[in-house]
């Protein structure tokens, strides 16, 4: 129940602003300037869920205590936020997998198997290069499942048994 801004644009700014209002009635989503593009169904949705997009660049952001207070849109409006939250996205970093020959999904993550192995034997990918939730924490509980994967993989290899 604060005042929330969602930075981003587009789809993905949407979907991010959907999925947070349920935590809050009061959400804007900032775009930083870059045009929606969204169809009239999708402007129809914002207005429905009581989402104002704000299209205009930021001119300038005020800090205070170390943290952003406001932030003056180029039409010289100011507007203030409890939170903000950016839904900026990430582009997941596969070349070195590609050269390698791994296979790709269409959204740019690898394929990877349930321990996080991907197309390719002994190769393996986790955060963002193998899921779109891009949060540390989802990168982490990857990282554990491979890790353990990897270290059985090579007992296994070296023919100890676990």
């Amino acid at each position: 129940d604060r005042k929330v801004a969602v930075i981003g644009h587009g789809k993905e700014g949407i979907r991010e602003a959907l999925f947070l209002r349920q935590f809050t009635a009061d959400l804007t989503l900032l775009t930083l300037g870059k045009e929606m593009a969204l169809t009239d169904d999708e402007r129809q949705l914002l207005r429905e869920e009581n989402i104002q997009a704000i299209e205009e660049p930021i001119a300038e952001v005020t800090v205070e205590n170390g943290r952003i207070a406001a932030l003056k849109v180029r039409s010289g409006k100011t507007h203030s936020f409890d939170t903000l939250y950016s839904a900026l996205g990430a582009r997941a970093r596969t070349d070195l997998a590609l050269r390698l020959g791994a296979k790709c999904k269409e959204s740019g993550e690898l394929f990877v198997d349930e321990h996080y192995q991907t197309s390719i034997d002994g190769l393996y990918a986790v955060g963002d290069v193998a899921s779109g939730l891009n949060q540390i924490c989802v990168a982490t509980a990857h990282a554990a499942i491979a890790a353990t994967a990897i270290h059985n993989d090579l007992q296994s290899k070296s023919g100890r048994r676990i």
